[in-house]
Formats: structure tokens, sequence, C-alpha cells
């Protein structure tokens, strides 16, 4: 299984939270929830912040394409870095 890190970000013109929330922006994200379970991706953090419109996320499979199934459709909600990552653990073996 691999890691992949996601940092997602968008404008504060585009941000689906407060004061002017769209719920449909946030049920798009919320869905990553549901993805997850169905496209074989072990959801580790779901975390936000909201005041730099920042959310970070851990997602654990064994095929990329998952997490494309998984996050695939909040592409046009923001800019999404996928970033593919090791445990401190491995990374300790890899260099003993």
């Amino acid at each position: 299984m691999s890691y992949f890190h996601i940092m997602y970000t968008h404008t504060p013109e585009v941000c689906p939270g407060e004061p002017n929330s769209d719920p449909e922006k946030i049920n798009a994200l919320a869905k990553i929830y549901d993805n997850s379970k169905e496209n074989n991706v072990k959801l580790h953090f779901f975390v936000a912040n909201p005041t730099e419109h920042k959310m970070y996320l851990l997602l654990e499979t064994d095929d990329y394409i998952n997490i494309e199934k998984t996050i695939g459709h909040t592409k046009k909600l923001g800019s999404i870095s996928i970033t593919p990552v090791v445990d401190f653990q491995t990374m300790k073996e890899l260099n003993s």
C-alpha cells in the first residue's frame, strides 16, 4: 500500500464555507468519505485550516487510480497537490 498526502487550496472567493456557505461544494467534499470506502482507499485524516483556505488529507491505497476515483470530482473546487509519501519507519529502513 502507498500513502498519498493531498493539499487542497482554494481562494476566498470560491470558499465553500462561511460566511456564504455553499452546501453543494461542502457535499462534494464530504463525498470523499464515501468515495474512499468505495474505491479501496483508507482515509487516515481529512483536516482543514479554514483561515488559510487549505485542507489536508492522507490517503492510503495500492493504486493511484483509486485516488482519482476518490477526489477527482473536487478538481474544479480549487487546486490540488498530490504527493506520494512514506511513513518514517520505512524512510528509516531505506536509510539504514
